[in-house]
Parts: C-alpha cells; structure tokens; sequence
C-alpha cells in the first residue's frame, strides 16, 4: 500500500514537472541541453548557442524599443537581466536532468530512498527558479517605471508567443 502511494505521489509529480517544464524548457534551456536534445537535423549545440545569442540581442533591442528606455536604464538593467536568465536556464537543464532521473527511477522500481531524494531534489530546483522570479519581480521594480512595468510584462508574453517563429527565422540566417 505504502509503494502504490508512492508511486502515486511520484506519478503526480512527474505530470506537474512535465508540464512546467513543457512550458519553459525551451526557451530556458536552448543549447544549453545535452547532445540527446538536439535534433539530428537542425543545427549543433555551437549553431544553437549562436541562434539563442541572437535571439537575446533581438529581445532586448526590442524591449528598449517598446518600454522607451534609455540607454543608461538599459545599461543598468540588461546585464542584470541576463545574469537572471542564465540562472534560469541553468536551473531549467537541472531540471531536466532530474525529470530524467525521476523517470528512470520510477520504471527501475527504485527505493523509497531514492526516489525521495530526487523528489526533494526536484523540490529544491523549484524553490530556487520561484527565488530567480522573485529576484526578477525586483529588479523590474527597482529599474522600470510603473508604466514600463506593465510595458514589460506584456512585451514578455508578446515575445513568449513570437519565440518559436524568431528562432526559425534565426535558423535560415547564414
């Protein structure tokens, strides 16, 4: 009975991790994964790591543009950024990597212990991508305006949506 449970709870987790992961992977986790996540026949790691690099700079540009900041707030505020996204995307392959480990415990039957370790594992990575937000929430507050605040948010899920359709056109680039 207590197995079952566990498996359960496991199974639950799996699904939850899954989809927030399914939601962000990507954009976080752009050349920054193993071999194994790269197609075959799309591009390398090098060739992704040069698209997400453009990427970023398209991003960026456009933020400036849409939020109308200067260049002293940008200059200010975008390194800061990216150090924030680079956390992220680290902590995003991190995450992969335990899903991974999840799932290959769960199918190997592995020990409560074991599992309850990657679980809290997993827990931790959690908690340390919800610190990176609220660490994100700050800095927006501390560099941007109320006006441009709301400007960003936007600009973000606008951006979010486009990602898919920037980065194929990345890929076409010489």
């Amino acid at each position: 009975m207590k197995q079952i449970r566990i498996l359960s709870i496991l199974l639950i987790a799996i699904l939850v991790l899954c989809g927030l992961s399914q939601q962000s992977s990507f954009a976080q986790g752009v050349g920054q994964g193993e071999t194994d996540e790269i197609s075959q026949d799309g591009p390398g790691q090098e060739a992704w790591l040069t698209i997400w690099s453009r990427v970023q700079k398209i991003r960026l540009e456009r933020m400036q543009a849409e939020l109308q900041l200067s260049k002293e707030t940008m200059s200010l505020f975008a390194p800061k950024l990216e150090q924030i996204d680079a956390k992220k995307r680290a902590i995003g392959k991190e995450r992969l990597v335990l899903l991974r480990k999840l799932k290959h415990l769960s199918e190997s039957k592995a020990s409560d212990t074991l599992l309850q370790d990657t679980l809290a594992r997993i827990e931790a990575n959690q908690a340390a991508l919800e610190a990176l937000k609220e660490e994100n929430k700050a800095l927006i507050k501390a560099h941007l305006t109320p006006e441009q605040q709301v400007k960003y948010f936007f600009f973000q899920r606008k951006f979010k949506e486009e990602l898919h359709d920037i980065i194929e056109k990345e890929k076409r680039r010489p």
